[in-house]
């Protein structure tokens, strides 16, 4: 009964402001009044926001980096131009299948830890993982398919990050069950796990929104940036506008960053590597924040049974 008393584990009753020595724990009423729930629901809504949007958008992500990696490597030579390209196009043929494996290997090993180690220090290490793969792995990989590195290493490198961090992010789900049962007790787990469950459905679509959005700010800022390099003349004569345009001509799919390469000087860099790389850091940033709010919900005392510590010393 959520409104007075609710039955602990092995019969005995817990009231709603606290857990009983023998079991029990909060009510969603009680939890809902703790700092532990809620920072326990911001937190898996940062670290899931870092890693549901590659199960969505990844491969939109996979196409853009395969396309620039198969650009690269036919500049780079007609010798090893054929197969560099037919590399990247494998690979980004093969993404989804291989991000989605890494999605089901993360649930698999991610339960087995948490067993071990604990789910709050297992959590913690799952909000390590996220950020150092976004603002690290990635950009690493995608400024150096921008710099001229080999085309088919710093794609092997982006797919690497990637499926480091879809591994990593596969923990949220798994570990909140155990989460929820260790911060509130068992009396009320099922009905304060699936309230912050819920958040994980509102993540997939906002993160992919940050990607989509931001993307698509990077895109317009670095095909501006092409234009200021190009002749007037030229431009007018390939797309039948000025550069004044640039807005329309974007909006209409008339001008890409392709097509705007072939008109800039030669030995200009292609931007597309890096149009990702706001949205690494957006999402880095925030699964740091979300890594801080899971950590400050379980080093906070509880409001049943006492702190974590005394809940060590007591065993």
């Amino acid at each position: 009964d959520r409104g007075g008393r609710s039955a602990a584990p092995g019969g005995g009753e817990s009231g709603s402001g606290g857990g009983a020595e023998g079991g029990g724990g909060l009510d969603l009423a009680a939890a809902q009044r703790t700092p532990q729930l809620w920072l326990l629901a911001g937190g898996t809504l940062g670290l899931s926001m870092a890693g549901l949007p590659f199960l969505s958008v990844g491969k939109l992500m996979m196409s853009d980096l395969g396309s620039a990696a198969a650009a690269a490597a036919v500049a780079g030579g007609a010798a090893t131009g054929a197969v560099g390209a037919a590399a990247a196009t494998a690979a980004v043929a093969g993404y989804p299948q291989l991000i989605s494996s890494a999605n089901m290997g993360g649930r698999l090993l991610w339960g087995p830890i948490g067993d071990a180690a604990g789910c709050g220090r297992t959590l913690c290490l799952v909000g390590i993982a996220l950020p150092a793969c976004l603002l690290a792995g990635m950009p690493l990989a995608t400024r150096a398919l921008a710099g001229g590195a080999d085309p088919e290493t710093a794609l092997t490198l982006f797919r690497a990050a990637t499926c480091v961090n879809v591994g990593a992010y596969a923990g949220v789900p798994v570990l909140l069950a155990p989460a929820t049962a260790d911060l509130f007790g068992s009396a009320d787990a099922a009905a304060i796990y699936q309230r912050i469950g819920a958040t994980i459905t509102f993540a997939s679509p906002l993160g992919a929104a940050v990607c989509t959005r931001l993307r698509d700010g990077a895109y317009a800022q670095h095909a501006a940036a092409l234009t200021e390099l190009c002749d007037e003349a030229t431009f007018a004569a390939t797309f039948g506008a000025p550069p004044a345009a640039l807005e329309q001509l974007l909006a209409s799919k008339a001008v890409t960053l392709p097509l705007l390469l072939h008109i800039a000087p030669e030995g200009t860099p292609d931007p597309t590597p890096l149009l990702y790389d706001g949205a690494f850091c957006a999402l880095g940033s925030g699964a740091l924040l979300a890594c801080a709010c899971k950590g400050a919900a379980f080093a906070l005392p509880r409001s049943y049974g006492g702190s974590r510590r005394d809940e060590i010393s007591r065993r």
